[in-house]
Parts: C-alpha cells; sequence; structure tokens
C-alpha cells in the first residue's frame, strides 16, 4: 500500500521521505513488496527533513 502511495506521489513531483522504519514496519513493507522504499528510510523525522531540504535546494540550483 505504500509502494503505491509512492508511485501515485512520485507522478505528481512529491516524494516520501520513511523515518524511523522498526522491525515491525520493515517486515511489513517487505512482506508486501514494497521493500524500495527501505532505500530512502532515515533514522530520524530529522534527518529524513533534512534530506528533503538537501533534495529541494539541489533541485532549485545555485541561483537560489
Amino acid at each position: 500500500m505504500l509502494g503505491r502511495l509512492a508511485d501515485a506521489l512520485g507522478h505528481r513531483g512529491i516524494r516520501l521521505y520513511p523515518a524511523r522504519d522498526s522491525g515491525v514496519v520493515r517486515d511489513v513493507l517487505v512482506a508486501a513488496g514494497d521493500e524500495a522504499l527501505l532505500a530512502h528510510a532515515h533514522p530520524t523525522v530529522e534527518a529524513a527533513g533534512t534530506a528533503a531540504r538537501v533534495e529541494l535546494d539541489e533541485a532549485d540550483g545555485p541561483d537560489r
């Protein structure tokens, strides 16, 4: 389900930044075939927010 959500949002230019994936969440994502989301998982919400800001800054380019 989260994989489909991530795909749907991705088509709109929106990206999920998963954070604090516990073992149970990881197991559910793997069982659902959504383990690709784990490649972009961050250890904390703060780290996920930082990653999002960095990506936005890079997308804006150096003339921001």
